[in-house]
């Protein structure tokens, strides 16, 4: 069978080739950074060049990737940033599903960095709570959290690396879908 070549087509099945006017279709950027995906925020402990201030960060690169024999994700860590720092420093973190209600917090969690300013302070500031979980504080009201310890390198992939966390444990606090904070509300209320 090495080397031959199935040369029998067939007429029923063959793909006819579409046309599609290109000026109706949006260029600017991969079809998938349009996509709608839950937004989370990754709360992290401190370190000790960071006084031992702990953050929280907003993080829409992470994806589910295994359900057994252990349940992981895959997330993209900013460089240069403070959870960048403590993720590589403890290997651990609060991985938080974030609700439609944390929208205004879009700002402080995306665009601060805990360097200039104290997240948990702020937070309180803002009218929203914190509870300490897995030994970090996260948002009291938060849809869901996974407590995250990272088992691989840290993969550079341009402004961000990637590293894949187990999930230790988790908990829900809501079984609806409609609770969750997605990147489309994002995108309508101007933030991307």
């Amino acid at each position: 069978m090495h080397g031959l070549r199935f040369t029998k087509s067939f007429p029923s099945h063959e793909r006819k080739p579409t046309r599609i006017a290109r000026a109706a279709v949006d260029q600017s950027a991969p079809l998938y950074t349009k996509f709608s995906q839950p937004v989370y925020s990754l709360a992290t402990q401190g370190t000790a060049s960071s006084g031992g201030r702990g953050t929280l960060n907003l993080l829409t690169y992470a994806s589910p990737i295994a359900i057994k024999p252990d349940r992981c994700f895959a997330i993209g860590l900013y460089l240069g940033t403070a959870s960048y720092a403590n993720m590589k420093a403890h290997r651990r973190g609060v991985l938080q599903v974030l609700g439609s209600r944390h929208i205004s917090l879009f700002h402080l969690l995306g665009k601060t960095s805990a360097r200039d300013i104290d997240k948990h302070a702020a937070i309180q500031t803002a009218g929203f709570r914190l509870q300490e979980r897995y030994g970090i504080m996260t948002l009291e009201d938060a849809v869901s959290v996974m407590e995250l310890e990272v088992v691989s390198d840290f993969l550079p992939c341009g402004d961000h690396d990637v590293v894949i966390c187990r999930v230790e444990s988790y908990e829900n606090f809501s079984e609806d879908a409609q609770d969750v904070l997605y990147t489309s509300a994002l995108r309508t209320a101007g933030f991307q």
